[in-house]
């Protein structure tokens, strides 16, 4: 039965919460800060892009079994969409971290709590960053340089989802 803050939508068969908030857990502790420095550092050392760094750092907070090889398939997300800077990798990660803890694991016509969840990520993300297409933050000139300038974003986007996931009761193993 759904708590008084959970509301059925009967179209959809979309789960709402009216109390997600991505701040709800701001908890951080000494492992995770190592996660996120270790996604940021290879982000920026190794030139590994956005989306690939979003999805594992993000995932690696929650699964400390993460299966790396994963990362494989944010690769393409990158520089918003195979270097055609649409849609932000950095969110796109975030969202496929979503869909790893949260996404339908069958074929059931639901997947509402993985939408809503995605949404109010999308939603923190835009209003955090202020941009949801790569150009508008790289004014057009994505490439190598980019990444100095996607590290912060790259960060951010980490840090938000840790909190959304976290607040919204995915539990750390």
């Amino acid at each position: 039965m759904p708590d008084s803050d959970t509301n059925i939508d009967p179209r959809t068969d979309t789960r709402t919460d009216t109390n997600i908030d991505p701040r709800a857990d701001t908890r951080t502790d000494t492992r995770t800060e190592a996660i996120i420095a270790n996604a940021v550092d290879r982000f920026t050392r190794e030139r590994r892009n956005c989306a690939e760094m979003t999805f594992l750092g993000g995932a690696q907070v929650f699964d400390s079994e993460f299966d790396a090889d994963l990362i494989r398939l944010a690769t393409p997300f990158g520089g918003g969409i195979g270097g055609r800077e649409d849609v932000c990798g950095a969110l796109l990660g975030g969202c496929m971290a979503i869909g790893h803890f949260l996404g339908r694991g069958d074929t059931s016509a639901s997947g509402g709590r993985c939408r809503e969840v995605t949404g109010a990520y999308y939603d923190w993300f835009n209003e955090r960053m202020g941009f949801v297409r790569c150009a508008d933050k790289t004014c057009g000139t994505h490439g190598l340089g980019a990444n100095d300038r996607c590290t912060p974003v790259v960060e951010d986007a980490i840090r938000g989802l840790v909190e959304m996931l976290s607040g919204v009761g995915v539990s750390r193993r």
